[in-house]
C-alpha cells in the first residue's frame, strides 16, 4: 500500500538533514578551532559531508523504489552526520526518527497486499 504523505515526509526531513549536513560540515571545518589537531577536523567534515552525501543517494534511490537499500543507505547517512552533531540532541534525534521510519516505510511497501 502506497503511503505518499510518509514518503513525502521522509523526503522532506531527509532533505532537510542534507542541507544540514552540508552546511555544518563545510561551514564547520573552515571555522571551528580544532586545538591545531587536524584529524578532529577531517573527521568532522568526514562525517558531515560524507553523511549527507550517503543520505542524498538514500532518499535518490527511495524517489525511485522503496527498497530495503534505499532506506539502509538513508539510515546510515542520517546518523553518520547525527554523531558529530551529539551534543545538540535534536540533530541526532532526528536523524534517528529517519532512520527508523525509512525502514518502516520500506518493510511496509515489501509486504504483499493483505488479502481478505
Amino acid at each position: 500500500m502506497e503511503q505518499p504523505r510518509l514518503r513525502s515526509a521522509i523526503l522532506v526531513v531527509g532533505a532537510i538533514l542534507v542541507v544540514l549536513y552540508l552546511a555544518a560540515g563545510i561551514v564547520g571545518g573552515a571555522l571551528i578551532d580544532f586545538d591545531g589537531d587536524v584529524s578532529d577536523r577531517v573527521l568532522w567534515i568526514v562525517f558531515l559531508v560524507g553523511g549527507a552525501a550517503v543520505l542524498g543517494v538514500g532518499l535518490y534511490l527511495l524517489r525511485d523504489a522503496a527498497t530495503m537499500g534505499a532506506a539502509i543507505t538513508i539510515a546510515v547517512g542520517a546518523l553518520a552526520g547525527g554523531v558529530p552533531l551529539f551534543w545538540t540532541v535534536l540533530v541526532p534525534l532526528v536523524a534517528i526518527a529517519l532512520a527508523v521510519t525509512s525502514i518502516v516505510y520500506a518493510r511496509g511497501r515489501s509486504r504483499p497486499p493483505a488479502t481478505a
